[in-house]
């Protein structure tokens, strides 16, 4: 076969390859949830997808190896040189408001919709069919492709393929089909801060006692709902004069009631858009709003508002003016801050911020800066407010083009020739796994020209002519990164 044959099989391989996804999706690989259930239904759901995915490879003739359900491998080729291509099962939560339920495998047409299209099981199919496609042809390679598959990536705690890259044998390159064409050789960098304070509770400044303000449950994606909760003393509220419509409503519903209540809990709903935190501008966060909204409001308890307008002053910015680092760099682009999850109560907080810096500044260099920076208020909230850098940090990657040329041009080659367009570097803003490898680019599976990047977020979907040109792209690029 050549390569106009390779191709071809990949276009008779088209709904197939559309009927394996959607088996995929339909595995609710969600990881990080911390309940006893949810665990055991991940590790279920893992294992059995890994069962899947042998089965497939067992019809494809694609030797599988299943190291203890962490890390899977696809192998094609005996030579001592490898080529790897990592990619991860799991996926964050489908908690979402959409059209489509997000681990149903749905097709509409030529679309399928569900969580993992995009990110990252899409990818997947179309590596998989690339490598078979390859196999097939009987292509004549010097290196050997490798497909790792790691159980878990989406909750930053990567010990998994660090172990797997500190004691297997190393890829001497990697493509990671995580993030968008044409080839991203530079990803910001990542980490996540907690920030905390205790205090004395407070006595309640009126007959509305707040509660508690919440909202976020992964602090990679951008929260879209919190809520802030009141309790209400009804027999003394009747006796205010001045009430906002909000708490007008509840006292009125109240009323209605035989026999009335004495207290009533009211919660006011704050609404978003959800995104990747690495894109905070995809979405809308609803903690800000729901701090825009706390900052103003008279019912909270002294520390407890002042709290709440620092952190809607510090962290409302997503370029990180408010907690003075801001910072950009010519070709990464600029730092960006996203609060994913906060929980603010009369004498606590614990809030969660996610951070995106360039290679010009280092983690620890954007801890000392918040501390520094929040340090500040100390004096006049009567407290300390403490900043601790939760999980594991990743510094800025940059992957030197002209060093590199003899991984970087097969990738250009193969992208062009499927698309007809030039082959252009660029920066991303999330983290992969190309951090976990010693020399790796991100390559595909979003065309930012021609397709809607919809992971982390509701309806996220593929369709099959988007899947079939990945697979052919994927192809290409391990026959051409493997040939010489």
């Amino acid at each position: 076969m050549n390569k106009e044959d390779i191709l071809a099989f990949l276009e008779s391989k088209k709904d197939e390859m559309a009927q394996v996804l959607q088996e995929l999706v339909r595995f609710r690989t969600v990881s990080g949830m911390k309940d006893e259930l949810s665990e055991k239904r991940y590790y279920d759901e893992t294992r059995t997808c890994f069962e899947y995915l042998e089965e497939i490879c067992a019809r494809m003739d694609l030797p599988f190896t299943n190291l203890e359900n962490e890390i899977a491998e696809i192998t094609l080729g005996d030579y001592s040189e490898i080529i790897g291509v990592p990619l991860h099962i799991d996926v964050v939560p489908g908690w979402e408001k959409g059209e489509y339920e997000p681990f149903a495998g749905i097709r509409v047409d030529n679309v399928i919709y569900g969580r993992g299209t995009q990110d990252n099981k899409g990818p997947l199919a179309s590596c998989l069919y690339g490598m078979w496609a390859l196999k097939e042809a009987g292509i004549s390679l010097k290196k050997r492709i490798k497909i790792i598959i790691a159980a878990e990536e989406e909750t930053g705690e990567w010990n998994t393929i660090f172990n797997y890259v500190k004691n297997y044998n190393t890829p001497v390159f990697c493509f990671v089909p995580d993030y968008e064409f044409p080839i991203v050789n530079a990803e910001k960098g990542m980490l996540n801060i907690k920030l905390t304070a205790a205090w004395d509770k407070e006595a309640a400044p009126s007959p509305i006692e707040f509660v508690e303000f919440s909202g976020g449950e992964r602090v990679n994606v951008v929260p879209d709902k919190a809520t802030a909760r009141f309790i209400l003393q009804c027999d003394e509220i009747d006796m205010l004069s001045d009430k906002p419509e909000w708490i007008a409503k509840a006292v009125e519903d109240r009323m209605k009631e035989k026999p009335a209540r004495d207290t009533i809990e009211v919660t006011r709903a704050f609404y978003g858009k959800s995104a990747h935190s690495s894109k905070p501008w995809d979405g809308h966060n609803a903690l800000l709003d729901g701090l825009a909204f706390l900052k103003d409001c008279e019912y909270l308890p002294s520390k407890t508002g002042r709290l709440a307008q620092i952190l809607r002053k510090t962290c409302s910015d997503m370029y990180g003016k408010g907690l003075n680092i801001d910072i950009t760099h010519d070709f990464i682009g600029p730092l960006t801050i996203s609060p994913g999850i906060l929980s603010l109560k009369n004498g606590s907080l614990d809030a969660y911020l996610n951070i995106r810096p360039p290679i010009n500044i280092t983690c620890d260099e954007v801890v000392e800066q918040i501390r520094s920076k929040l340090d500040e208020y100390t004096t006049s909230l009567g407290f300390e407010i403490e900043v601790k850098q939760e999980g594991k940090c990743f510094e800025a990657l940059w992957i030197d083009p002209e060093k590199n040329r003899t991984y970087i041009e097969p990738l250009r080659e193969a992208f062009t020739e499927i698309t007809g367009r030039k082959a252009t570097l660029s920066a991303a803003t999330g983290t992969t796994f190309a951090k976990a490898f010693p020399k790796a680019v991100t390559y595909g599976p979003v065309d930012p020209e021609n397709d809607i990047e919809k992971a982390h977020q509701a309806d996220e979907h593929v369709t099959l002519d988007q899947l079939l040109r990945n697979a052919k792209i994927y192809a290409l690029a391990m026959w051409y990164l493997a040939r010489e």
